[in-house]
């Protein structure tokens, strides 16, 4: 009894060995991933899924609180000059001004002359409700400034932040330099359009270093927030919100607006933002859009200057939720826990076919929660749980393939010792029908019995030495076995010169009938095999 429980206790502690090590392979897998995720190795494939996400959702209505002014082809074909000269843009900042609008952005760089016409844009400029553009001091424009007659508190800096792989999906707020700060041209609009009806930022009560505006408290991004890593987060900065693929708002062309009769409500009480959307002014950026367009894939900056100033109305207004992130802890915990998920599944559920189906039905499920949190403004790692789900699954997977394929090799082999190949398989094959809690259930079946022996065995065994007796009996009893197989019969015991074979169990027969049909003469020569070795 005692050896009994030996066996099974080392057969256990294999069992517990292999499950441990099943434990340390995933673990290390799962660690591996992390450390990838946080060295920013995954970083661009994780922008690619939120670009994913971005494009998958429903586009919102457009705008009506702004509208566009955009320089087009035609327009530098009608003026026949590029860029255009300041006469026309006085024109334009006339024409609008004169139609009552909110606030007029020009996303015009107009810091030298461009004759004839500058007097005449200067007094244009002095209108309080034109924002002007400079830029921050990128080494291609460096010292690119607004015009000097336009005051500090009406421009705006108009450089976009570029992820790693050039696409927009950060809004720089606000910037500062050498402890100037600095608002970009965006928020320079915003903020005329809420102080008409005195709505200003104040600091946060919560957290004084951050904003409070209106319905909104601003939390800035940092360099681990969602699916980033390795970007630059100085400044003030918030993911941008894009509001649809398609343009935002109405657009006009200068010469419309010039020339043709547009009508004032159009322009009244709005935001007009004026800029360049011809694709050879080349001011065009890559948006999470662009791999689903193939003509234009860019979009031009005065668009994304918009995109931005229409997500800064909305989440003042409370129309529209700021972009959240989860804390590191809470990231690392929703991906290890997608490990566990998919290895729990896979242990569970032991079939073929789930573990063919499960790892993308999970990845689905996944996504399908990844995208509902998305749509609810909350952005969490997609791909870094993906991989640990994908990884973690796929090792238990190969481990209880592995496993049950050694086991079967085990049973088939003890199995092929009293029974045909074709009965072991069968046996095999129904194994989770004919186990019950580790035993064979009783069940009701139709079987035939054979019992052989030889007669006068004993009178027979003392006439031959006994190693050639062994060599003459186990020769018999082999050919007797591979008979009884070949009727798909099980050996069920072997008594000194006899067998006792069963048919028709435990795998119930597929036919009527009742009794062991061996050809005749097949039993003949078996018969006379026996009295010519004896003999």
């Amino acid at each position: 009894m005692s050896g009994k429980w030996l066996q099974v206790f080392k057969n256990k502690r294999a069992d517990l060995k292999e499950i441990i090590a099943c434990a340390i392979a995933n673990a290390i897998v799962i660690l591996a991933i992390l450390l990838l995720k946080q060295a920013g190795g995954l970083q661009t494939l994780e922008l690619i899924a939120f670009d994913i996400m971005v494009r998958l959702r429903n586009d919102l209505e457009p705008d009506p609180r702004l509208l566009i002014v955009g320089i087009t082809e035609e327009d530098i074909v009608a003026f026949n000059r590029w860029p255009l000269s300041d006469e026309v843009i006085a024109q334009l900042l006339d024409r609008l001004s004169q139609l009552q609008p909110q606030a007029i952005g020009l996303d015009i760089y107009r810091d030298i002359p461009y004759e004839p016409g500058h007097q005449s844009l200067i007094q244009q400029l002095d209108n309080p409700k034109i924002i002007t553009i400079k830029a921050l001091g990128d080494a291609e424009v460096q010292g690119t400034l607004a015009p000097p007659t336009v005051p500090p508190s009406r421009v705006g800096f108009n450089d976009l932040l570029l992820d790693p792989d050039g696409v927009v999906r950060r809004n720089l707020m606000l910037a500062t330099i050498e402890d100037e700060p600095f608002y970009s041209f965006s928020m320079r609009l915003a903020l005329r359009y809420w102080q008409k009806q005195g709505i200003e930022p104040t600091n946060s009560p919560l957290h004084p270093d951050d904003i409070r505006w209106g319905a909104a408290e601003f939390l800035p991004l940092d360099r681990t927030s969602g699916g980033y890593q390795t970007i630059d987060d100085q400044g003030y900065q918030i993911l941008l919100d894009y509001r649809s693929r398609k343009p935002l708002a109405r657009v006009v062309s200068v010469s419309e607006v010039l020339y043709g009769n547009i009508p004032s409500s159009w322009v009244e009480d709005k935001i007009v933002l004026i800029g360049t959307i011809a694709p050879s002014g080349k001011d065009l950026f890559l948006t999470p859009y662009s791999p689903s367009r193939r003509i234009s894939p860019k979009m031009p900056g005065v668009l994304i200057h918009a995109q931005m100033v229409s997500q800064l109305l909305d989440v003042v207004a409370g129309e529209r939720s700021l972009f959240v992130f989860w804390p590191p802890w809470a990231e690392f915990v929703w991906a290890i826990g997608w490990g566990v998920v998919g290895v729990m599944v896979v242990v569970v559920v032991r079939h073929p076919l789930v573990w063919i189906f499960c790892p993308p039905l999970m990845l689905g499920v996944l996504w399908m929660g990844g995208f509902y949190l998305f749509l609810n403004s909350v952005w969490v790692p997609m791909v870094t749980p993906s991989l640990t789900l994908l990884f973690t699954s796929v090792i238990v997977i190969i481990y209880l393939g592995f496993r049950a394929q050694r086991q079967q090799q085990v049973v088939m082999g003890l199995l092929g010792q009293n029974a045909s190949p074709e009965i072991a398989k069968a046996l095999w094959n129904s194994r989770d029908r004919l186990m019950t809690n580790g035993k064979l259930p009783g069940e009701k079946l139709v079987a035939t019995m054979l019992f052989t022996d030889i007669r006068n065995f004993s009178t027979i065994s003392e006439q031959i030495p006994p190693e050639q007796l062994i060599e003459w009996l186990n020769e018999y009893l082999a050919t007797l076995t591979q008979c009884v197989h070949s009727h798909r019969g099980i050996i069920n015991k072997f008594m000194g010169d006899g067998i006792m074979a069963a048919f028709g169990v435990p795998i119930a027969r597929t036919t009527e009938q009742k009794l062991l049909k061996m050809p005749m003469r097949r039993w003949l020569v078996l018969w006379k095999w026996a009295i010519v070795s004896w003999s």
